[in-house]
């Protein structure tokens, strides 16, 4: 074998091998189920079935919807006037939702270290979301206020200065309103609004689940 052919396998295995490995990495990444609307990634139309990368960033215009598969239990739907920056490859899958609303079902978040449980979080300007496996609702009202509704399972919640920690636990829809005011943040209670049983529901038929109003849903 001559230096020239030397030189065009170690062309290929260099060009090759990455991307196998990107290839890999798309597979087991989270992907886009489902869109209406006009919905981009950074900046570029999005399309079904696209992989969703740590860091990407999803907005989505006003009447638009894009639906995003965690894995086979596990869906979360980012609705009309969002912008979301997703970090969904990690133990820790966190969301930092700049402005929209966000409806997640969340099931079986594996860990990819032996011994932990996964984890999912929503971050907004104003509060922090986070569950291990429930039904819930946040929408950003405002650059000063959040809404934050447990549907049903186990929520926990605290403001962006990690103060008013609560823990809710809810059969049927707890909700709570974090307000950033000039002496600081106030949490107050909140009906349910901005979404229905039906809209929870079909969320998590999408998976093949049905939520029971009856318990509360404790299971990861």
């Amino acid at each position: 074998m001559n230096l020239k052919q030397l030189l065009v396998i170690f062309f290929l295995a260099a060009v090759i091998v990455p991307a196998s490995a990107a290839w890999a990495d798309d597979a087991q990444a989270p992907k886009i189920l489902s869109l209406k609307g006009a919905v981009f990634m950074d900046e570029k139309p999005a399309f079904v079935g696209q992989a969703v990368h740590d860091g990407s960033v999803v907005r989505t215009d006003a009447d638009a919807v894009c639906e995003i598969l965690l894995n086979d239990k596990s869906i979360i739907r980012i609705q009309g006037n969002s912008h979301a920056t997703l970090n969904l490859g990690s133990d820790i899958k966190t969301i930092a939702l700049k402005s929209g609303t966000i409806v997640s079902f969340i099931k079986k978040l594996a860990a990819t270290v032996a011994g932990k449980t996964g984890r999912y979080e929503i971050r907004t300007p104003a509060a922090v979301a986070g569950i291990r496996g429930t039904a819930f609702f946040v929408k950003v009202e405002s650059p000063n206020s959040t809404y934050i509704c447990d549907c049903n399972g186990v929520v926990y919640v605290m403001d962006e200065n990690k103060g008013h920690k609560k823990v809710l636990s809810a059969k049927h829809h707890t909700a709570m309103r974090f307000l950033k005011t000039e002496k600081g943040i106030v949490v107050s209670k909140a009906k349910m609004k901005y979404h229905t049983d039906a809209e929870m529901q079909g969320l998590a038929h999408q998976v093949g689940m049905k939520i029971d109003w009856t318990v509360v849903d404790k299971k990861p």
